[in-house]
């Protein structure tokens, strides 16, 4: 054929190879379209499905010949409506909105597996809650980010086609869910199946749980769970089985060899690791039984695991009879022992400072569901930072995240996932059991990891009461049980009581977006309420910063106040008898309720990372890297900062106090009405019940001062507090909607507009003031104008007034000490004084005795409080939360 002729596809071989070719191509651009497509195309409310992970990321469950996976990741469908209507979907992923989503998939078992296997449905997470169900069985029902396994039943005729169904809901409230509803910059409950989740085919007669308990140097013992199906007519020697005969058992019981071999890790890739230890036993197995065997091998002098020389060993299990292999597992672990001496950590006998990081499962585009490839790049940014240890919180963390913590020696603390409770909750005996369960799952799923060194409560408030004491030793109880060699440990601001300090093995301080010297203070206390008892770890310190802010660390929320913020705490860490710190946190990430703190764009995102939600690396990173690994510090620029200017305040009040002056200079009428209201206030309110008629107009221009002057003073407050994360605890108690604390966030920044809205949203309420008092003269003999009650409601609220020199200068008063305080009993005095006096008018007007009046009005308020009471606990938790808040702004 000459080059530049057209290509004769007459022949048969060739029209078929020229089809063949053209096709394969086709087809392996569509395949790679259709997967980008189906990965950019997630539903509305849906972020990104992360990448399909390696094969080799299975190893523990793929490893051996006697098991098979199926993955249930990929193509599912999705309803918002209970099931009316559904829509394609890629799982693992999580939704943003709150509420109930349905996930359903088909799946296929080949028809050679179905009975030579039983079946595990293991998955590694759902948010909050999920419902398991599969060709109609009910399998499971977990809730919590926890990974889990649940064995389907063996009666349960699953066949070669089949359907799973999940039920997922990120709805928390305040009493209901364990945790409960998120507070200020705890981390965002996503929706969904936000995790892999598969079926693993297991043999009849199994390996189930491997529990290790580690003693101190080679003291070690697998604590072995071997599950039995029907193994009556079970049959032996099938061709995957290797060495022993063949047959069939006969009856319902029989003895199984149990044998454990310990083999060193791989010296190169061309010389593999060496057997070091063995044990073996006998377990005698009923069907559909469970028995535990314990597995002691005899290691001599064991390399011990450690940061920076992470030597791992693999034990080989495995189950036979009558010597063929029915089932095989493998686990890595390594030696190692963790103990406290007196103020200091020990591992492996020696001390250790923790240098640590908070690490929260987030990303832009995936959000909890993070691809295997950042998991991996994450923990080796970690270990290069020189973190000995990370925190984990917001859940338990994705399993191959502690096996990453395993490879790289990088120590791994938990946070039992139970939220910050109410107080009140702790007397719940029915929240205390659930969350007890919360701990023992967590422990269950990852006690195995050799870089687990510790569990315990991670935020500071509600376990300062007493009942909050009891539930830690209960906590410390249940984990001891369940757990060797690993810590107990609780965050609390307050360590005096000897009970809370019996009930852990260290003491947890936490403090976030303070300054140095609020640091100082807190870990000086804490020091001394231990008395050199236990070690004392600050736990958690950090900073928010504005995410475009390169200011210079003048101002406190540029990246640059980040980064000194940490070079003062490591500081005075250095300079104390502090056992380690924990900083908040590696990575930017969502919360569930909006912030105030530092004005970024996106109210939802806790901009506190070494690293953004993209992972772009801060200069706080840097700083911290260089402080763990004894090397040189960034420079940081100490930039120019000016405070914000407080003028606008002034001139408002200023304003007020004006167009007050300007009424009663100008209208003698006025001013008598004034004099009457403040002196005289019954004769003034019996002119109104005498139908004395006040000018509407004067009425309105006072009722606007009288708004104008509260918006001022509460602009003033919101803005002088708008950094403090006491105050924003305290917005989002009094705020339920996260849409109307977003709208109040926006305007605390923003105090023209801020002053404007609240103004209008006073005179308003006025209004509705004066509505439910001309409502409530209905109920009484003498009728009254609407008039008549807007004259009450707005003359009533005269005393505001009084409050015009505070607002002009109450921005700069709240600097003085205790002036917080004072300002708040004052504002909340004159408002008392306020209602008295539109209570008394309204009596007066009535022509009725004030006591009624009085007795109504407490009345109503008691049955409407009762009301709540009964028909939710959440007041108790709103409550609960203000009262902490408040106590917290204030230092009371």
């Amino acid at each position: 054929m000459l080059r530049g002729e057209p290509v004769d596809i007459s022949d048969n071989s060739l029209r078929f190879l020229y089809n063949f070719v053209r096709q394969t191509i086709l087809s392996l651009f569509l395949i790679a379209f259709s997967g980008i497509v189906l990965r950019a195309q997630q539903p509305s409310g849906f972020l990104s499905s992360p990448p399909e992970p390696v094969a080799s990321v299975f190893n523990s469950l793929t490893s051996s010949s006697t098991r098979s996976v199926i993955s249930l990741n990929g193509a599912w469908e999705y309803s918002d409506d209970g099931g009316d209507t559904w829509n394609p979907v890629t799982i693992p992923a999580c939704y943003m909105p709150s509420g109930v989503i349905k996930l359903r998939r088909s799946f296929k078992i080949p028809k050679a597996m179905l009975n030579k296997y039983r079946w595990e449905l293991i998955g590694y997470g759902v948010q909050y809650s999920g419902s398991v169900v599969v060709n109609g069985n009910f399998i499971l029902q977990r809730e919590g980010l926890i990974p889990f396994d649940a064995g389907l039943p063996e009666d349960m005729q699953l066949q070669e086609n089949n359907v799973i169904e999940i039920e997922t809901d990120n709805q928390l409230d305040y009493s209901g869910t364990v945790p409960g509803r998120r507070l200020p910059l705890d981390v965002r409950t996503y929706g969904g199946v936000v995790r892999d989740i598969f079926l693993v085919g297991v043999p009849i007669v199994r390996i189930d749980d491997i529990k290790i308990s580690r003693g101190t140097g080679s003291d070690l013992h697998f604590d072995v769970n071997i599950v039995s199906g029907s193994i009556k007519g079970m049959q032996y020697g099938r061709a995957d089985s290797t060495g022993g005969g063949t047959g069939r058992l006969d009856k319902d019981q029989a003895e199984f060899d149990v044998a454990l071999v310990v083999r060193s890790a791989p010296i190169n890739d061309s010389v593999q690791g060496g057997t070091t230890g063995s044990s073996e036993g006998k377990v005698l197995l009923q069907s559909k039984r469970t028995e535990s065997i314990r597995l002691t091998p005899s290691i001599t002098a064991p390399t011990l695991w450690r940061p920076g020389a992470p030597v791992l060993y693999t034990a080989v299990l495995q189950v036979r009879y009558q010597g063929v292999l029915l089932d095989e597992r493998e686990v890595s672990f390594g030696y190692r022992n963790i103990a406290v001496r007196g103020t200091e950590f020990r591992l492996n006998d020696s001390a250790i400072r923790l240098n640590g990081v908070v690490y929260i499962e987030d990303s832009k585009e995936y959000g909890v569901s993070l691809p295997y490839e950042r998991m991996l790049q994450d923990i080796e940014v970690i270990r290069d930072l020189g973190i000995n240890v990370i925190r984990f919180t917001g859940g338990v963390p994705h399993p191959y995240l502690l096996e990453l913590c395993d490879r790289n020696g990088i120590m791994a603390m938990i946070d039992i996932p139970v939220g910050a409770p109410p107080p009140f909750l702790y007397d719940n005996d029915q929240y205390l059991d659930h969350a007890l369960e919360r701990a023992r799952l967590t422990v269950q799923a990852t006690q195995r990891y050799t870089s687990v060194i510790g569990y315990g409560i991670g935020f500071p408030i509600g376990i300062s009461g007493e009942s909050g004491h009891a539930f830690v030793g209960r906590l410390k109880g249940l984990l001891d049980s369940l757990t060797t060699n690993t810590l107990v440990y609780a965050v609390s601001n307050d360590w005096s009581d000897p009970e809370l300090q019996s009930s852990v093995d260290f003491a947890g301080v936490s403090h976030l977006d303070g300054n140095i010297g609020q640091v100082q203070a807190l870990l000086d206390k804490t020091a001394q309420d231990i008395g050199g008892k236990m070690p004392v770890v600050l736990m958690a310190f950090g900073k928010l910063v504005r995410t475009d802010n390169q200011n210079g660390y003048s101002d406190s929320t540029s990246t640059q106040a980040q980064a000194k913020f940490i070079e003062d705490v490591y500081g005075v860490i250095n300079g104390s008898q502090v056992a380690g710190l924990f900083y908040w946190a590696f990575n930017d990430y969502r919360t569930d309720r909006p912030l105030l703190t530092v004005n970024n764009d996106d109210q939802y995102i806790a901009s506190c990372g070494l690293m953004t939600l993209d992972r772009q690396m801060r200069i706080a990173g840097s700083t911290l890297g260089a402080l763990y690994t004894d090397q040189k510090v960034p420079d940081l620029a100490i930039g120019e900062y000016s405070p914000p200017s407080t003028v606008l305040f002034i001139i408002l009040g200023i304003g007020c106090a004006i167009l007050f002056l300007f009424l009663i200079n100008n209208s003698r009428r006025f001013r008598e009405n004034v004099f009457r209201a403040l002196l005289r206030p019954y004769n003034f309110f019996a002119d109104i019940r005498d139908q004395r008629i006040l000018s509407t107009i004067q009425s309105t221009i006072l009722a606007l001062v009288i708004a104008l002057t509260f918006a001022v003073i509460l602009t003033s407050l919101c803005y002088y507090y708008r950094m403090d994360e006491a105050f924003d605890f305290v917005l989002n108690a009094l705020i339920a909607s996260d849409g109307i604390k977003g709208m109040v966030d926006y305007l605390v920044w923003r105090p023209a507009l801020a002053v404007t809205t609240f103004t209008g949203i006073f005179f308003t309420l006025l209004i509705l003031l004066a509505a439910m008092i001309r409502f409530g003269s209905i109920f009484v003999r003498n009728r009254i104008f609407f008039s008549d009650a807007y004259t009450i409601a707005v003359w009533g609220a005269l005393p505001v007034l009084l409050l015009i020199p505070v607002a002009m200068v109450l921005y700069r008063l709240l600097e003085l000490p205790s002036a917080g305080i004072l300002a708040f009993l004052l504002v909340l005095g004159v408002i008392l004084w306020m209602f008295y006096r539109i209570l008394r008018g309204t009596s007066v007007v009535y022509d009725i005795r004030s006591a009624k009046v009085y007795a109504y009005a407490v009345g109503s308020l008691l049955i409407l409080a009762l009301i709540l009471v009964v028909t939710s606990d959440n007041i108790y938790a709103m409550v609960s939360y203000l009262r902490m808040g408040i106590a917290s702004l204030y230092g009371v």
